[in-house]
């Protein structure tokens, strides 16, 4: 999605994409079709208090709503002057999956250091390893040289989300 795009062109792709009709997103949301229909045709826009619980419907972030698109580098390289002990860095994994399960795991670098020792840490999700592909190890590396941030986005053609980050 750009941003050039309208919010109902936006709104429109999304519940295509969910594979839901007008009806079906108005009555999860409790608003008429007749609504629905106008945000596509931007005659009108969804009411403020509504687009939070429209952008969870849709399984899209508020800056996918409006059509925001990101900035600037994910991750940012922090002076060694400034930077946290590694003991205290935490990796983040965020886990959206095209079938609705939600996993967010938060892991000291200090346990994800003994897991990578032990092995190839694994973290399954119906039977997949999200962290198929990806070196542990190095990811460790980078965060101890002070990397901090959005490490890893990653898009399934299966609809699965996952990033990693370190803070």
């Amino acid at each position: 999605m750009t941003q050039t795009e309208t919010m109902g062109k936006r709104i429109a792709a999304f519940r295509k994409k969910r594979g839901l009709t007008q009806d079906q997103l108005a009555e999860q949301l409790g608003i008429s079709a007749q609504a629905v229909s106008k945000w596509e045709t931007d005659l009108s826009c969804p009411d403020i208090g509504i687009i939070p619980q429209l952008a969870e419907i849709l399984e899209v972030s508020l800056d996918d709503l409006f059509g925001v698109e990101k900035k600037g580098p994910a991750a940012v390289l922090v002076p060694e002057e400034q930077r946290k002990s590694a003991d205290q860095l935490i990796f983040r994994i965020i886990v959206d999956s095209g079938d609705g399960d939600k996993v967010r795991v938060n892991l000291p670098l200090m346990l994800l250091r003994a897991l990578d020792s032990s092995g190839s840490p694994s973290f399954q999700m119906n039977g997949q390893n999200l962290l198929e592909g990806i070196d542990i190890g190095e990811l460790i590396r980078i965060a101890e040289a002070g990397m901090l941030g959005e490490l890893i986005e990653v898009d399934s053609a299966d609809g699965d989300h996952v990033r990693i980050f370190v803070e």
